[in-house]
């Protein structure tokens, strides 16, 4: 389905709240991004209300939503605030502001909305005392936020559960390849396959949440059978997860970990051929999730330090931000940084498969400066101000 971004001067505006938003496993925080790289919105932008034309759920732009939401760290937030030593981490603003954006700038199904307009109120208020460097104001609303982000996730998930085959297109292909990215496979099968196997109960809903989200997509071209693989590897693992079973679990493992990596390689690759397909504020928060999840900050560190080498992972993650920067028909704005960050992943691309030190030094470089600009402005238009980063 196309939707319109709305813009006013030069922003992107907020998707009006008929539904809000929504949590996933709480046990699933996976926290991508730094403090140096989450930027937060100054404190005294209010976000704009959009005005804008009656738009339906999307499942694809839920999904993406859920991405952000999920892996922002409430969990983790509230065991710290809550535990013997509380203090505030100064990434939590900026990743409790980017959890409440996306469920701000998404419309929710029905099923949803009561869970995302809980869980849009209980962030706000923790923001304030993140702000505010509160640790003992912000423990009760950490709390809040957690169980609100939790039964949102739960809602969301359960609804899109009961929709295979709801939602189309690269902004949608980009949310499900980024949720089933995060599950965690590749560690699942090291822990499985080990000296010590034994199951995490949080692998569980991490499984399940990927399996829906391959479900819930139909994909373009070849992925779709990959896609097929990865749901049926992801089946057996969570019966094998829910039985408590660490042997049958490591094999279904090693599968689910292979069947992940084609539909990455499948799914990513079938983008190529969808430039500028996707039009939703969930495809922009997909894309950029996807973006400033790889790590340019650090691949530049490493590159430009003291012993500068090549990890061999690094490609890969490149090429897979420069397709869903060139996915998205993004907001004005954010276009012409969108454009820049393409051509110096295009640029870094080749060095990093050369195994060329020099090259892909500078490369990254401007990948990381072209990469921090475009999330400073996405967000900042998402938010409805400028960034404290």
């Amino acid at each position: 389905m196309r939707r319109t971004l709305v813009t006013a001067a030069g922003g992107l505006l907020l998707v009006a709240l008929t539904a809000t938003a929504c949590t996933a496993d709480p046990e699933a925080d996976a926290t991508a991004t730094s403090a140096a790289t989450v930027p937060t919105i100054a404190a005294e932008v209010t976000p704009t209300e959009a005005v804008h034309e009656a738009a339906a759920p999307d499942t694809g732009d839920m999904l993406a939503a859920l991405l952000l939401i999920d892996s922002a760290g409430f969990h983790s937030m509230d065991e710290a605030l809550n535990g013997g030593a509380p203090a505030v981490d100064a990434a939590w603003l900026g990743r409790a502001q980017q959890a409440r954006i996306a469920a701000q700038a998404v419309v929710w199904a029905p099923g949803a909305a009561e869970a995302a307009h809980a869980f849009i109120e209980a962030t706000t208020a923790l923001e304030a005392a993140l702000e505010a460097d509160d640790a003992a104001g912000a423990a009760p609303l950490a709390v809040a936020a957690h169980e609100t982000q939790h039964e949102l996730s739960h809602e969301a998930y359960h609804l899109i559960a009961d929709a295979p085959g709801s939602t189309s297109g690269g902004g949608a292909t980009l949310a499900a390849l980024a949720l089933i990215g995060r599950a965690g496979f590749p560690a699942m099968e090291a822990a499985l396959t080990g000296t010590a196997p034994e199951v995490n109960v949080g692998w569980v809903g991490a499984t399940a949440n990927a399996r829906v989200a391959a479900q819930a997509v139909v994909w373009p071209g070849e992925s779709q059978a990959a896609a097929n693989a990865f749901v049926t590897a992801a089946t057996a693992l969570e019966a094998a997860l829910e039985a408590d079973d660490a042997t049958a679990a490591a094999e279904a493992a090693v599968a689910a970990n292979k069947a992940q990596a084609t539909l990455a390689t499948r799914g990513f690759g079938a983008l190529s051929g969808m430039r500028g397909s996707a039009h939703s504020n969930g495809s922009v928060l997909a894309a950029i999730a996807i973006i400033d999840a790889v790590g340019f900050h650090g691949i530049d560190d490493a590159l430009n330090g003291a012993d500068p080498a090549i990890d061999k992972a690094w490609a890969a993650k490149v090429t897979q931000a420069k397709r869903a920067a060139q996915t998205i028909g993004w907001p004005e704005g954010a276009q012409a940084a969108a454009e820049a960050f393409a051509k110096a992943a295009a640029a870094l691309e080749p060095a990093l498969a050369a195994d060329d030190v020099e090259a892909a030094a500078k490369a990254a470089g401007d990948a990381h400066g072209t990469q921090h600009a475009l999330s400073h402005n996405v967000w900042a238009a998402l938010g409805g101000g400028t960034s404290g980063h």
